[in-house]
């Protein structure tokens, strides 16, 4: 027992541990009490550890999936991919920081925000855009000898009239024509409206991105980025800036409407479209039917029923000298289409001619202009079914979809199939179908060459939408066939309601 050592409370690799393994044991139990001394140790080094270890890899972890939420969708994450940094200034100097670049500036831009411009003249006009976008915000005056715009006053100030709408003009004039700017323009108003110490710079900077979007929308790979700065903005105009965005958004997934961008028609125009963004009105294509309902000053008939569905289906029974042939399937002139489109977007029920404008209240002393006696018979027609395609919700919802297509060979289940819309709904449909019954009579059918096969043929794609992509409907519709099926389905259950539904109670 002389010869055994005492076992110190060192560290289990220490050099005294080492020289204690190779000590030399004179029984077996003291190898015994030995190796539980060792496991006794060992345990509680691992207890003194762990817990610190824990707090270590909990914090980290925290740290990843904080920076993971914040960052995703937001326009920090666009940035840190797609924005290029500025140097401060000097051949030799620093580049600017990310979050530098992201904030309001007084400052000109000498370079395009967005790294992947690179020609010459994109990068002359992203710095042209950026000092337009600050003289609409005030945050600075344009010079007379401005190539941008011609003014000589502040915006701020009462004797520059249109200054803005020219201003808006030309900005959307550019990012029509030059595609790749329109995601650089969106992003620099949103760098502007970011910590800006003025209010009404701010509140001037989310208007001029609102009324963008009634032109254009943002590329797929911004949507989503912007979408989440939209939603995080603290300015509460920002609500009305993000429908119109989102109204935008679902227009272009449904009818493909960001491969037609057109420019405004006149400073007019470019007047009744602020004049909507002031007032917080974001038209009435692309939202639901409900938000097309007047009940002011209208009879029974027009209080329950979208009055852009009233305007155009009177406005195409109005006797014509024009040629109907193909009405419906004869697309009009697109541009024409759209100008039509803008007119009925830019008016609200609260405007004083409105009522004249749609063709309600005429004065019968003086007789007013409706918005539709400039445009032909296929323009109204396109513009009809423009509505009813953009709808945000069709107007036979895609919950009901599957069943409207097992009932389309069936007339009895098919007439009984309406009555399971909502009211809004059942009765825009029926006013449709009736519409519809009176084109495919043979006095019509003689001028037009569309009878209720043909109507059905055109109109079923806007009456009916499928369910929206899943794992499950892109797996069948993946499948031709399906797809055909599908759409003899609907172009049948149309047909039947056409020859079928009774519509005698119904007005026209």
């Amino acid at each position: 027992m002389s010869n055994m050592k005492t076992m110190n409370s060192t560290p289990l690799d220490s050099p005294e541990n080492i020289k204690s393994k190779e000590r030399k044991y004179n029984s077996p139990q003291e190898i015994i009490s030995d190796i539980h001394l060792n496991y006794e140790k060992q345990n509680a080094f691992r207890t003194n550890t762990e817990p610190v270890q824990k707090i270590k890899d909990f914090k980290q972890n925290n740290k990843v999936i904080s920076m993971a939420s914040n960052d995703h969708n937001s326009i920090e994450s666009f940035a840190r991919e797609c924005v290029r940094r500025h140097r401060k200034g000097g051949i030799f100097s620093k580049k600017k920081t990310l979050k530098s670049m992201l904030v309001h500036t007084k400052k000109p831009l000498k370079k395009p925000m967005i790294s992947t411009i690179s020609d010459a003249l994109l990068i002359k006009e992203s710095v042209a855009c950026f000092k337009m976008i600050q003289i609409y915000m005030g945050d600075r005056c344009a010079s007379p000898t401005s190539s941008a715009s011609s003014l000589k006053y502040s915006p701020f100030e009462q004797s520059s009239l249109h200054e803005r709408e020219r201003l808006l003009i030309n900005l959307i004039n550019t990012c029509v024509t030059l595609v790749p700017l329109r995601d650089e323009v969106l992003v620099q108003i949103a760098r502007q409206v970011t910590q800006n110490p003025s209010i009404e710079s701010e509140r001037r900077g989310l208007e001029l991105m609102c009324s963008l979007f009634w032109y254009f929308t943002a590329s797929n790979k911004l949507a989503m980025h912007l979408q989440a700065f939209l939603t995080s903005h603290r300015n509460p105009f920002t609500a009305c800036v993000r429908r119109k965005f989102e109204q935008q958004l679902h227009r272009s997934k449904n009818t493909h409407s960001h491969l037609f961008c057109r420019k405004p028609h006149s400073i007019e125009e470019v007047i009744r479209v602020l004049k909507c963004v002031r007032t917080k009105h974001v038209g009435v294509f692309g939202e639901t039917l409900a938000d097309a309902v007047c009940t002011t000053n209208c009879d029974d008939v027009d209080k329950h029923l979208p009055w852009p569905v009233v305007l155009l289906t009177k406005a195409i029974l109005e006797p014509r000298h024009e040629d109907r042939e193909g009405v419906f399937r004869c697309v009009g002139d697109m541009d024409d289409v759209h100008k039509l489109k803008m007119k009925l977007d830019t008016i609200s029920p609260q405007d004083i001619d409105f009522n004249s404008l749609i063709g309600r209240s005429c004065n019968s002393i003086v007789k007013r202009k409706k918005l539709t006696d400039d445009h032909d018979i296929h323009v109204i027609a396109s513009t009809l079914k423009l509505y009813f395609r953009e709808l945000r919700e069709s107007i036979i919802p895609t919950d009901l979809y599957m069943e409207a297509l097992d009932c389309a060979h069936d007339p009895k289940r098919a007439c009984l199939f309406v009555n399971k819309l909502n009211p809004l709904n059942r009765s825009t449909l029926i006013y449709l179908i009736k519409f519809l019954q009176i084109f495919s009579k043979p006095e019509h059918v003689r001028h037009t060459k569309m009878d209720d096969a043909n109507l059905s043929m055109v109109w079923a794609p806007n009456i009916l939408r499928g369910p929206p992509e899943g794992p499950v409907s892109v797996k069948s519709m993946m499948n031709s066939a399906t797809l055909y099926e599908r759409t003899r389905a609907e172009m049948s259950l149309v047909r039947t309601l056409i020859q079928q539904f009774e519509t005698s109670n119904s007005i026209i």
